[in-house]
């Protein structure tokens, strides 16, 4: 029997349920030597320390590295902190280092759709796309310039042909291609029609991300649930259909949510199961998401708020995704959905290419192994 080798995860938030289910910790340890290494707190210091000298505050890891002699590390993330750390681990062990994306997003690659940028400046929500950019600006400035660190990836994983766009999957040393957790996910569920339409929440009042990503303002207020929720009154009664919740597998306040919702289903976790069974996909463009009812084929509709089309980055998030998939949006805070017609049809062409972009790399009718099984025979018994 092959000696399992020694990996190091380096968590980009900490270790918690909802990381363990995301990345499929459980599994990993069937083919790998697991440590985990806390990203956290360092990240919070670099953030509010211009100053903050990170190798003297690696003590811990270096302590790990010396110990534990790890074959290689992985890391999701790809910001300079990143670089930095990979590496000083590569200068303390023989460590092999993994970048790994496969949760690819429209906004890994460059999209300029046509009539963008003349459609932004006649927006009567010019000003605030303006100030959006001057904040852009001023978060390159010289003031906060940082040294380029040098450090390209051993190995990037990616899923979909869009990985090839990023910059440290274009300089990794060798490249591997793994189908994204939701495609594989897909495969333990059955495809059915029942009578009911779901909605994907993004948790946008109550995202804890917010604090993670230390933004100052949310994308929304307590209007949006007043709105979204008149909406969701006004498809049910007209099209005799249910709107289940699928809420946000970080969500914290499910209750407060429910009944934000009006006291709707709300279920978290089940977002492949509600899906596959459904008849159509409400959704925000923003959302991840997006591929599950891609993957089963189910009839996307993108929903906005006039909350929500004030933000530059959300509404560009918007545009991308229109591009990509000729399927229809409603802003809800408008009675502009008073004539809509439900469709059963979707974009056959636009769904396959959003698959290929982001979501698969094979064409497998059952490509259900692991993500950490893959890894293991791509990088030590395939290359």
């Amino acid at each position: 029997m092959r000696v399992k080798k020694k990996l190091i995860i380096f968590l980009p938030y900490s270790l918690g349920k909802d990381f363990i289910r995301k990345y499929d910790v459980k599994n990993a340890k069937n083919f790998f030597n697991i440590k985990f290494f806390d990203l956290n707190k360092i990240l919070k210091k670099n953030h509010y320390n211009k100053n903050f000298d990170l190798e003297n505050n690696l003590h811990d890891l270096k302590r790990l590295l010396i110990s534990f002699k790890p074959d290689i590390g992985i890391m999701f993330s790809h910001d300079t902190v990143h670089k930095k750390i990979a590496l000083f681990c590569k200068n303390i062990v023989p460590i092999k280092m993994i970048y790994s994306n496969t949760n690819l997003i429209p906004e890994n690659m460059i999209i300029r759709p046509k009539g963008i940028y003349l459609d932004l400046l006649i927006s009567k929500n010019f000003f605030s796309y303006l100030f959006y950019f001057f904040k852009k600006i001023l978060n390159f400035s010289f003031f906060n310039k940082e040294k380029i660190i040098e450090h390209n990836f051993d190995y990037s994983v990616t899923s979909g042909s869009a990985g090839k766009y990023i910059e440290e999957v274009k300089m990794s040393k060798k490249n591997f291609y793994i189908c994204s957790s939701d495609y594989k996910k897909s495969f333990k569920f059955s495809v059915k029609r029942k009578n009911y339409a779901v909605f994907i929440d993004e948790d946008l009042f109550f995202h804890r991300d917010y604090k993670r990503q230390f933004r100052e303002k949310k994308f929304v207020t307590k209007k949006y649930f007043k709105e979204m929720s008149n909406f969701f009154d006004f498809i049910e009664k007209k099209f005799k259909l249910n709107i289940v919740i699928a809420l946000h597998p970080k969500c914290e306040k499910k209750r407060e949510i429910k009944k934000l919702f009006h006291n709707r289903k709300c279920l978290i976790d089940s977002t492949h199961k509600i899906v596959s069974e459904c008849k159509y996909v409400f959704v925000h463009p923003s959302t991840t998401s997006i591929s599950i009812p891609i993957i089963y084929k189910k009839p996307l509709i993108f929903l906005t708020t006039n909350e929500l089309m004030k933000n530059l980055e959300w509404r560009m998030r918007l545009e991308r995704r229109k591009f990509l998939l000729n399927q229809p949006f409603i802003n809800v805070s408008k009675n502009e959905f008073k004539d809509f017609k439900i469709s059963e049809n979707f974009d056959k062409d636009g769904y396959k290419n959003y698959l290929n972009l982001f979501v698969k790399c094979c064409n497998r009718k059952v490509c259900d192994k692991s993500f950490w099984e893959d890894l293991n025979f791509s990088i030590f018994d395939k290359a």
